[in-house]
């Protein structure tokens, strides 16, 4: 019976070490990722009402409105570059990843309406996937943000008889 006491020491003690231990298969919560995924819905809320109300004038042809497109691309680029430097990041990349897509396709839209600028069905579509995606990324920080106001679930070790 002495000869097993070993092994079952060994055991506990790897238990009790595990017991305290968490595994992470997402990034941590990264409060700047998050403040800067809020700003570029703000400033994307912003950009489709104006042009909402502007709709069938020049100040919501393409032309008058490339600084926007400018912007948000300079910040999407950003976000994909703080990501990508946080590790286990491969979930949020794709997020951003998929954003800057959508970007793309209604800057391509904006474009191709020219001068007459998008109509307001193009906008109301634009914004119902471009809220689902902010929504999908900000609920996914709030998650990791809530990740770490809770506590780690530790295990009982098992017991050792002898």
């Amino acid at each position: 019976m002495l000869s097993n006491f070993p092994r079952a020491l060994s055991l506990a003690l790897v238990c009790f070490a595990l017991a305290g231990c968490t595994v992470h298969l997402i990034m941590d919560y990264d409060p700047v990722l998050d403040q800067s995924i809020t700003t570029a819905q703000s400033q994307t809320e912003t950009f489709l009402s104006q042009l909402d109300s502007e709709a069938g004038t020049p100040a919501a042809a393409y032309s008058a409105n490339t600084t926007f497109y400018v912007t948000m691309e300079a910040e999407l680029r950003t976000l994909q570059t703080r990501a990508q430097s946080e590790p286990k990041s491969s979930i949020v990349v794709k997020q951003v990843t998929e954003l800057q897509g959508s970007f793309t396709d209604l800057q391509n839209l904006h474009k191709l309406d020219g001068d007459k600028g998008l109509g307001h069905l193009e906008i109301t579509t634009a914004r119902s996937g471009l809220e689902s995606e902010f929504l999908s990324m900000l609920t996914l920080q709030l998650a990791l943000k809530n990740r770490l106001n809770t506590p780690a679930t530790t295990a009982m070790a098992p017991t050792v008889s002898h």
